[in-house]
Parts: C-alpha cells; sequence; structure tokens
C-alpha cells in the first residue's frame, strides 16, 4: 500500500549509470534508504538537483519494509531554499550539517519532533537576514534534545561531557570543560536558533565551542567520526 510523507535528504550516492541511493529523514519512519532511478540524461524524470543536502521533499511509496531500499512512486520538492543553495555560508553550514546527521542518525525509528525541528531550523536558515555564523553551533545543542543527551544547564566549575552535567566536583573522567571554554559553552546552551546571531563569538572561540560540541557527541554516539565538511565551514565563518 502506498503513502505519502515528507522526507529531509541526508546523503546520496550513486548506485548504478542513472541511478542514486537517497538516505534520508522521513516525518513518518525515521532514517530510511530510498533506491531512485532515472535521475541523469534527458529522459530523467527527476533531476539531481532536487536531492540536495537537507531539501525537503515530499515522497509516496510502499514502507512496508523498512530495512529495504525503498522504491519511489512519486517525488515533488515540497520547501524551496533559494537563498540556502545562492548563500555560500548557507550553503556550507546545510553541508555540514547534513553529514553529521547522516552519522548521527542510525536507525529506522520516527521521531516527528525532531523532524520538525530539523525542517523549522532549515526555514528559518533560509529566510534569516541576521548573521549565520553561530546557526550551526546553536543547532546542534538544539539536536542534543532529540538524541537524548541534552546537557544539564544546572551551572558548575565543571562541565562533565560524559554525564552531560555542569559539576563543582572534577570529573574522574578526563572528558569535562573548565574555565573559559565552559563559560562559552553554558553560554551557548542558553540561546535558540531563532536569536543565534546574539552570539557574540570571535573565530577562534567559535572553534573551540564547536570543537567541544563534536567531542560531546562522539562522547555519546560511538563511532561518529570526523567531520569532513567540519574544516571548511570553519574556515569560512572566520
Amino acid at each position: 500500500m502506498y503513502s505519502k510523507t515528507r522526507i529531509i535528504v541526508l546523503h546520496k550516492t550513486n548506485y548504478s549509470e542513472n541511478s542514486i541511493v537517497i538516505q534520508a529523514l522521513a516525518l513518518d519512519y525515521g532514517k530510511i534508504s530510498f533506491l531512485v532511478s532515472a535521475v541523469k540524461g534527458k529522459k530523467s524524470k527527476v533531476g539531481l538537483a532536487l536531492f540536495e543536502p537537507l531539501s525537503i521533499l515530499d515522497i509516496v511509496a510502499n514502507f512496508k519494509d523498512l530495512e529495504k531500499l525503498i522504491r519511489p512512486k512519486e517525488i515533488k520538492l515540497n520547501t524551496p531554499f533559494f537563498d540556502i543553495r545562492s548563500n555560500m555560508g548557507k550553503r556550507m553550514i546545510v553541508l555540514f550539517l547534513s553529514e553529521l546527521l547522516n552519522k548521527s542518525i542510525k536507525e529506522p525509528h520516527p521521531d516527528r519532533e525532531m523532524f520538525l525541528f530539523i525542517e523549522s531550523a532549515l526555514k528559518y536558515l533560509e529566510i534569516t537576514q541576521e548573521s549565520i555564523a553561530n546557526f550551526h553551533i546553536v543547532f546542534l545543542k538544539e539536536l542534543t534534545r532529540y538524541l537524548g543527551f541534552q546537557p544539564n544547564l544546572k551551572q558548575g566549575y565543571y562541565f562533565d561531557m560524559e554525564e552531560g552535567v555542569f559539576t563543582d566536583v572534577l570529573p574522574k573522567s578526563s572528558a569535562y570543560l573548565e574555565g573559559e571554554k565552559k563559560d562559552m559553552f553554558a553560554a551557548m546552551l542558553g540561546t535558540k536558533i531563532d536569536n543565534c546571531y546574539t552570539l557574540n563569538f570571535n573565530s577562534s572561540e567559535r572553534k573551540l565551542i564547536l570543537d567541544s560540541l563534536i567531542r560531546y557527541y562522539q562522547i555519546h554516539i560511538p563511532g561518529l567520526s570526523n567531520l569532513k565538511s567540519q574544516g571548511v565551514l570553519e574556515a569560512l565563518f572566520v
């Protein structure tokens, strides 16, 4: 039986001369994979441009077996992102976030709240004219709520990265923040997506916070490897 859902494209890879595999987050199903044919050449039904990182699409398919590659019956663009595609800063943020999301979300478990958060954040990124230099940092912080390791906001002398809490007792693990790093991390935790432009970090501080967040993710998501797009993103927001 066919049904319709929205998806957010996370990653695409070539499957054959004229087919690709799409890994995506689906509103009703979680992370799943699609086999899309006829995407290249003059006779293609849908173009490759439709599957840019974090594109939001409408998909009609049979979702009976989520462990197998799903072949869509219909694919349409749901939300056009004109500024994200043309603005280099926004484009690199989306590339970085798509890589992180694809590596962080492992299985096809539906999480409508996480999907709607990502969708809302992307729509904000598309329309905002404010500074986006700290958008990805606040996004990663907000995403921890849905991945299950949101930091506790209670303040302390240290931030224990393994426990996700601030404490006045020196953590047993070496994975903790203190001093200036801890203070900047704490300041970022109280910021929402739509006022990320209010954070007053310079490029060095921004790099420290992003490195700390990536380390925090790696502690809580086993096997999360280095992100290829991180260096380019950091160079862009100097």
